[in-house]
């Protein structure tokens, strides 16, 4: 074939093959230097090699380090190439593949620093708990401080789920991930805070249980007219006095829960609280001391006023048990009759003008303790008006005035005449299971919910549509708490 080439051609094909043989081999040569590895103290050429490791999910966070810290450290040490695969994504829970890539003796001294880093690597749990509501913002503590300092202290991470437990609005899940020692310390540590909160609600009951209850029948009114002071130096006591009252104490401003006693109510609508922590605990005292001076004859005269005016702030008996208490006049009576609110108690008494005393300075140290509260997404069954039945279902479901704890938890807040009010849900805890206030209401046709007062459509009710739409009977607190429905039969009048 070659033969029957012209001269011309094959010389042409002489030049041509050289040429080639020398392209070809050039080509093989930068293949071989692509597959050479870099320059090593070990070994200066050899070929790249690839060893693959799968790692435990829950150990790659540690191996990898904070900011990649201890894999540098390992690259570092032993000139290889240490990565994760992109074909495993994190939030897979399976094992994790680690690609090291080098020579054979940085290979081999990376995976002996890698196994020896993972055997020293406590094992890593994670453990759950449910926790209490009411303890739920005691743990965090305010604006977290108190779960970052159970989180320093223990070196476990902790987390409190947001939303309740199916359904039930009383527990909160926590998560608590770390080494055995971690967790068991971390959660040590919340046991300690529940425990303190269940001791102190325990001194708050033998304390509620030195207190005397008040009668329920008159409920205390919204109070529009501002007091006014009359100061008196209390005797023997030089220096003058802080007064931070003249204001009404106020409820916590996150959305936890908190402890509250029910004092007074007019309806679900408008009910007065005490708010549990030590400043009831002050109130107790300082009405001992009031009691005591003011039971002095000699006191009483002494403190005699010498005027009075509407909004004025006096001391004054209450009548049902001889205790004296600060009150704001209302107004004045028919035969020298005196309406008094109970700053601290939330409802009124007429009484006679002779026998209320000025306030000593001494005795307004403590901000009033009766605070105005609304039941959120509670309206009147039907109409605009709240029922006796649904008044006084109430007030069984809060115990009024019988100083038993009860969970708040603060859900809007509403405007009135007289300012905004806090709308809140309530909570009895004290039972076998916990009783939502509200929902009691609604799930026995004394209330309603927001949602079904705006799908109603509005129409005129009579007086027997109102009485026959509600229930002829009313729930007992002792088989609601239980779970049980409304008794078969039976009336609850007011006193």
């Amino acid at each position: 074939m070659i033969s029957e080439l012209s001269t011309r051609q094959k010389v042409a094909l002489a030049i041509a093959l050289p040429a080639s043989m020398v392209l070809i081999y050039l080509l093989f040569k930068k293949r071989d230097d692509y597959d050479a590895p870099a320059p090593s103290k070990h070994v200066a050429t050899v070929q790249r090699q690839t060893l693959e490791m799968s790692i435990p999910h829950n150990k790659v966070g540690p191996l990898i380090g904070r900011e990649g810290i201890n894999i540098k450290r390992i690259q570092s040490e032993s000139g290889a190439n240490v990565r994760f695969s992109d074909e495993t994504k994190r939030e897979d829970k399976s094992d994790r593949l680690l690609r090291i890539q080098g020579n054979r003796d940085s290979i081999f001294l990376a995976e002996r620093l890698i196994l020896d880093f993972l055997s020293e690597q406590p094992e890593i749990i994670t453990k759950t708990l449910m926790l209490p509501q009411q303890a739920v913002g005691r743990i965090i503590g305010r604006q977290g401080t108190n779960i970052r300092m159970i989180q320093n202290t223990s070196m476990a991470r902790v987390k409190i789920d947001r939303d309740i437990v199916d359904g039930d609005d009383t527990k909160r899940l926590c998560t608590i991930r770390g080494s055995i020692q971690q967790v068991d310390t971390a959660e040590n540590m919340i046991i300690d805070e529940i425990n303190e909160m269940e001791d102190y609600n325990q001194r708050l009951a033998e304390a509620a249980a030195n207190r005397k209850e008040r009668p329920t029948g008159k409920s205390a009114r919204s109070v529009s007219p501002q007091p006014k002071l009359t100061l008196n130096p209390a005797p023997e006591e030089e220096g003058e006095w802080q007064i931070e009252s003249m204001s009404t104490a106020e409820p916590p401003r996150n959305r936890d829960f908190f402890t509250v006693y029910v004092s007074a109510v007019e309806h679900p609508g408008h009910f007065w609280l005490q708010i549990v922590n030590s400043k009831a605990q002050d109130l107790d005292l300082m009405l001992m001391n009031m009691s005591e001076f003011y039971n002095n004859p000699d006191n009483q005269k002494a403190y005699e006023p010498d005027s009075l005016q509407i909004g004025e702030i006096v001391a004054a008996p209450f009548s049902h048990d001889q205790m004296w208490y600060r009150t704001r006049i209302l107004g004045f009576l028919d035969d020298d009759m005196l309406d008094l609110y109970f700053v601290d108690y939330g409802d009124s008494e007429a009484t006679p003008k002779s026998s209320v005393c000025t306030l000593r300075d001494d005795f307004l140290v403590l901000p009033f303790q009766a605070v105005e509260f609304s039941l959120a997404n509670s309206f009147p069954a039907v109409g605009d008006q709240w029922t006796e039945e649904a008044i006084d279902y109430f007030e069984q479901l809060t115990h009024v005035a019988k100083w038993k704890p009860l969970q708040a938890k603060i859900m809007d807040y509403q405007s009135t005449d007289i300012g905004t009010i806090p709308c809140i849900e309530l909570f009895d805890t004290t039972g076998s299971t916990d009783t939502n206030i509200g929902k009691q209401l609604r799930l026995y046709g004394f209330a309603k919910s927001k949602k079904d007062k705006e799908r109603e459509t509005p129409k005129v009710t009579t007086d027997t549509e109102a009485s026959s739409a509600m229930p002829s009977a009313m729930p007992s607190a002792a088989a609601t708490s239980e779970g049980d429905g409304p008794p078969e039969s039976g009336n609850y009048a007011r006193s």
